[in-house]
């Protein structure tokens, strides 16, 4: 959300929502693209992901958009710092950001739409998915989870307050990882 007082929220047809303290107003948005999650990293400064690779800076009170270095779909983001970030979509797409490039991982899956992210610090994090895909980072690189229950879950939200504790949830399903 931003700042107690300030934040937003996006949806689809480009649809960016601005908080200010009291109430929701829409604000003019740089695309058309369905816009999928919303990422503060300071007070003053956010990032938003959506379809077709289609990524928004905000900073300093302005939205810019970012040079596209994927076509796929990117539904959520994650940041340790300003200057380490991820962002995960469609078809195995997952890419860390170090402040001014975005680099593609490697995962075990790549026929996976990766639904969401959580990095609480800089050496680990969780991606989750369909075909019940949840990956962990070590640092280097991104392992399959061997805990899972059996079955068609779909990940489609993830937070990790702490280095070694997640929650996963998903349509019928909630994980808790320690």
């Amino acid at each position: 959300m931003g700042a107690v007082n300030f934040g937003f929220a996006v949806g689809d047809g480009g649809t960016i929502l601005e908080f200010d303290g009291f109430g929701w107003s829409q604000t003019e948005s740089p695309t058309e693209a369905d816009l999928n999650s919303v990422e503060f990293v300071s007070a003053s400064e956010a990032w938003v992901v959506g379809d077709g690779g289609v990524v928004l800076h905000y900073m300093g009170g302005v939205w810019n958009t970012i040079a596209p270095f994927t076509q796929a779909d990117l539904y959520d983001t994650s940041f340790v710092t300003p200057d380490d970030g991820w962002f995960v979509g469609s078809a195995g797409a997952v890419y860390r950001y170090d402040g001014s490039n975005w680099t593609a991982h490697a995962v075990p899956n790549t026929d996976v739409n990766f639904y969401c992210a959580a990095f609480p610090v800089s050496g680990k994090g969780w991606i989750g998915g369909d075909i019940t895909t949840l990956l962990v980072f070590d640092g280097e690189t991104f392992s399959r989870e061997s805990y899972l229950p059996t079955g068609p879950w779909e990940f489609r939200a993830l937070t990790a307050p702490i280095a070694d504790e997640a929650w996963a949830t998903g349509p019928g399903i909630i994980l808790f990882y320690r």
